[in-house]
């Protein structure tokens, strides 16, 4: 389940909003240390700030994947800059045509980042998986087939 805020479809009592939002805020950590590290770079040090600026839902533990994922997305940049200058494939005097190494690092940067940002929510679909585990404790208390097996067993 998604985050009560970010619900548009089924309408909500007061009183469910209240207590999703109480059961969502137990797990939530303060934002005020959502800084990038010293250690990126100065465009992914915007990335970070602007990815951070953004996502309401990121908190301070976030802080280490989101560097990673500015990390790669910097240096996927790189390559995709070394890659334009020297084009797809290569020409070699002994080798013949080959394919650019670049390629292969290029894959992995977008591995990277397609994986971090499901873990941290960028994207929409995955954004909408997010689920807090009080809910999902409270979902699994609530199933009434399951209280019927009890009874009948």
């Amino acid at each position: 389940m998604k985050p009560i805020v970010l619900h548009t479809g089924r309408s909500y009592t007061n009183e469910e909003k209240k207590r999703r939002a109480e059961a969502e805020n137990v797990y939530k950590v303060g934002r005020l240390k959502l800084v990038p590290p010293d250690e990126l770079s100065e465009r992914a040090k915007l990335k970070f700030e602007q990815i951070a600026a953004e996502a309401f839902w990121l908190d301070e533990l976030s802080t280490d994947l989101l560097a990673a994922y500015c990390n790669a997305w910097d240096r996927w940049l790189d390559v995709v800059a070394a890659m334009k200058d020297m084009g797809e494939v290569i020409i070699d005097k002994k080798a013949g045509a080959k394919q650019n190494p670049y390629r292969y690092a290029l894959r992995t940067y977008v591995s990277i980042m397609q994986e971090l940002s499901a873990k941290l929510g960028l994207g929409n679909i995955d954004r909408l998986r997010l689920v807090t585990p009080a809910q999902e404790a409270a979902k699994k208390e609530e199933n009434p087939f399951e209280a019927f097996m009890a009874e009948v067993e």
